[in-house]
């Protein structure tokens, strides 16, 4: 399970704050293809000995895009190698295996949409620093001692919530295989909050919206011995944390970030570029902003006069 995985497994730090290696976003756009392609082709057919009835549809209708007698008798895997060595199946394109399982199994195509997506929105996103340097800093958050157990409890709960937004988007198969991806660029946050929101309609982002209700839960099961209207106040936590993630992102340019409990919240976050990462460093801002926003969380689950955090930022990289 991928639940609470750091992102130092995906390339943003390792325990001592260095930068550790990134999946260009060709190599992840691949992967997802072949990801989906063999889900679709061992998902949707039986055996070569035993066909079902997919595989005859399959058959019948895959004579619309080759006539050629002997890729009748071919497998699966063979059609869709055929399909790709004819250029009508690849990376990102997809028009043509949409249109061969709208005959043969409808279901098939919401996975075939989310990896279109996925790759479209990997192939817009810049995934390296222009002048190749990382630009990482430690922002600290310390309420002192006022801090207690339950603000451990609930920066567990909210640090497995954002870790798990890193794969909202992929395919199912690639999350329970454990495939890695970098994809803490394309955190799906304005999408939260519409799901949160009551925006979005129950068809879209079910993923997303599967995250966003276990973690409600969590938080409901959390705060149940501390707080009588709980359904509310789990609402306003979830609506804050992606609020102050979508804040980072747009207004700061957050490349991308870690957030730790060790008595504090401790948030290591990555810039694009030195102006922004100098920006950080001499203003006040995002730290403002990120200490703003955990003293809302705590206060409503602590006293409410909970003493204004501590916040400190520190430069961890500035280097090639």
């Amino acid at each position: 399970m991928l639940n609470g995985r750091c992102l130092c497994k995906i390339g943003i730090l390792n325990i001592h704050g260095m930068a550790k290696e990134r999946s260009p976003a060709a190599a992840i756009a691949q992967d997802l293809h072949h990801t989906l392609l063999a889900d679709l082709i061992t998902g949707y057919f039986g055996n070569d000995d035993k066909p079902c009835s997919n595989t005859v549809r399959w058959k019948m209708h895959f004579k619309t895009y080759c006539s050629h007698p002997t890729q009748s008798k071919c497998s699966i895997f063979d059609n869709f190698d055929y399909l790709e060595k004819k250029g009508l199946l690849g990376v990102g394109k997809y028009d043509v295996l949409k249109d061969l399982f709208r005959r043969v199994d409808t279901t098939a195509l919401r996975d075939i949409k989310l990896t279109a997506e996925m790759i479209e929105n990997i192939n817009a996103t810049p995934f390296e620093n222009k002048d190749g340097k990382e630009y990482i800093a430690e922002i600290t958050v310390n309420f002192g001692k006022g801090s207690k157990p339950i603000d451990k409890l609930i920066m567990e709960v909210l640090i497995d919530f954002i870790n798990r937004l890193d794969y909202c988007h992929t395919p199912l198969s690639a999350r329970f295989r454990g495939q890695d991806y970098d994809h803490t660029l394309l955190l799906p946050t304005e999408m939260g909050l519409r799901i949160i929101n009551g925006e979005s309609s129950t068809d879209q982002f079910e993923a997303l919206r599967t995250v966003i209700n276990e973690t409600l839960d969590k938080i409901d099961r959390a705060l149940y011995l501390h707080i009588k209207d709980r359904n509310k106040l789990c609402k306003k936590i979830i609506h804050c944390i992606l609020t102050l993630l979508d804040r980072m992102k747009k207004n700061y340019k957050v490349k991308r970030w870690q957030f730790h409990w060790k008595s504090m919240v401790i948030v290591y976050v990555e810039f694009y570029t030195a102006f922004d990462f100098k920006t950080c460093l001499g203003g006040n801002g995002l730290t403002e902003e990120i200490a703003s926003a955990f003293h809302f969380m705590f206060s409503y689950v602590n006293d409410p006069q909970l003493n204004t955090p501590y916040v400190q930022i520190k430069e961890l990289a500035a280097k090639k």
